[in-house]
């Protein structure tokens, strides 16, 4: 849970609390599983399916669909 929780200054110099609601960290677990195992698959492509490297390399064209 401790990268689920933030403490916020509310302006007047005292610090809020904020936690994550169970839906919220179950679903940024599963997102994070998802997008682990689509970049795993993609490394184990052949070379010639790998994307090129560079920020221009991934122009919007490759996308990973992450099931929800």
């Amino acid at each position: 849970m401790r990268d689920f929780i933030v403490f916020e200054d509310d302006g007047s110099g005292r610090l809020a609390k904020k936690v994550a609601g169970y839906h919220q960290f179950h679903a940024v677990r599963v997102a994070v599983e998802e997008t682990l195992r689509a970049a795993a698959t993609v490394l184990r492509a052949s070379p010639a399916a790998r994307p090129a490297t560079g920020a221009s390399a991934w122009s919007g064209t490759h996308r990973v669909a992450a099931r929800v």
